[in-house]
């Protein structure tokens, strides 16, 4: 039966060489939007193919925060990520498992006021981790009050992902550089 099937399923796609299916407009209908290329698919999930070092991840993700890609940064995320940030929940540590619970504590974080600047140092890498320092500007919503957040990261690198993230801050620095 196995090389039965084979064999017609061979033969049928042979025929939509010269008699291909019609196109349908359903994956637009079904995303709410143009299906995507191939290509574009591939670029977009590139990562998802390549083991990188943890140099390449650490300058990537760097990078990808430097010039607003934050989408990019995120890919860099094993989808099980573990952060462990003290002082997010007052002042207890706290451990956060997943990329989307992740994504939901920094929308809490910083959902009182309004990103002004980000700086993103040079990361410093070793053999399977990295540390990097991120600035962030703020404006406070009721006051208007501009303070800093200085931000390290210890980030833990395994099979071309970022798995853990261990946060360090220091609030509101001097606003003079």
């Amino acid at each position: 039966m196995g090389v039965d099937l084979a064999d017609r399923a061979l033969s049928y796609w042979a025929t939509l060489i010269e008699d291909p299916e019609p196109v349908t407009s359903g994956i637009d209908e079904i995303l709410g939007r143009p299906p995507r290329s191939y290509q574009d698919w591939a670029r977009l999930h590139r990562l998802d193919f390549e083991s990188l070092t943890t140099a390449e991840v650490a300058h990537r993700y760097a990078e990808a925060f430097r010039s607003g890609r934050i989408a990019d940064a995120t890919r860099m995320l094993d989808p099980d990520v573990v952060r462990v940030a003290p002082l997010e929940e007052g002042g207890v540590e706290r451990e956060v498992r997943g990329l989307a619970a992740i994504m939901e504590n920094a929308a809490r974080q910083t959902e009182d006021g309004d990103m002004e600047s980000v700086e993103v140092g040079d990361p410093l890498v070793g053999d399977d981790s990295f540390a990097i320092r991120f600035t962030f500007g703020m404006r406070a919503h009721g006051t208007g009050e501009r303070f800093r957040t200085v931000k390290l990261s210890l980030c833990a690198v395994a099979a071309g992902r970022i798995v853990r993230e261990e946060v360090f801050y220091h609030l509101n620095p001097s606003m003079n550089p």
